[in-house]
């Protein structure tokens, strides 16, 4: 019974890996950039998503103390590299930077959406909080529907 419980842990640990594959945003997601100093970290998925038509949430919140301005753009690009496979997009842009994307990426299957979200408040020095926060999600639920969970 351990063996089998062992294996299933295993296996969800290698799915919700592989969910970003193949995104130039998957690196956040990996285990070495998750211990880093100033990152929280949410990681949802199954029963507690059903209610909002989702299967995988995925989020990061970084402080500007934790991340050097560089690193915040080549988080920016790497979001835009992948915002351009995108189906449909939503983007605010200040001074030339990303300050704001919402992005629908071509469906993983025929039942599953995918969504990038990413904002970088420190562009706006009256943001509060100053964080940058990029998500990923996947889910059956729709463009208008995540917009207004998030709202």
């Amino acid at each position: 019974m351990k063996r089998i419980l062992l294996l299933s842990t295993l296996c969800l640990a290698l799915m919700s890996a592989t969910a970003q594959k193949g995104l130039n945003i998957a690196i956040y997601f990996s285990e070495p950039y998750l211990e880093m100093e100033g990152l929280s970290h949410v990681h949802i998925e199954g029963n507690d998503l059903v209610p909002y038509n989702l299967s995988l949430f995925r989020s990061l919140r970084l402080t500007p103390e934790s991340t050097p301005d560089k690193s915040r753009k080549l988080m920016e690009e790497r979001v835009m590299e992948d915002g351009k496979h995108a189906t449909k997009k939503e983007v605010v842009m200040i001074g030339g930077r990303l300050y704001y994307g919402f992005y629908v990426l071509p469906p993983k299957d025929e039942k599953t959406n995918r969504y990038i979200f990413f904002r970088n408040n420190c562009l706006k020095p009256e943001a509060k909080p100053q964080e940058i926060m990029l998500v990923y999600i996947e889910g059956k639920a729709s463009p208008s529907e995540l917009k207004k969970i998030f709202k």
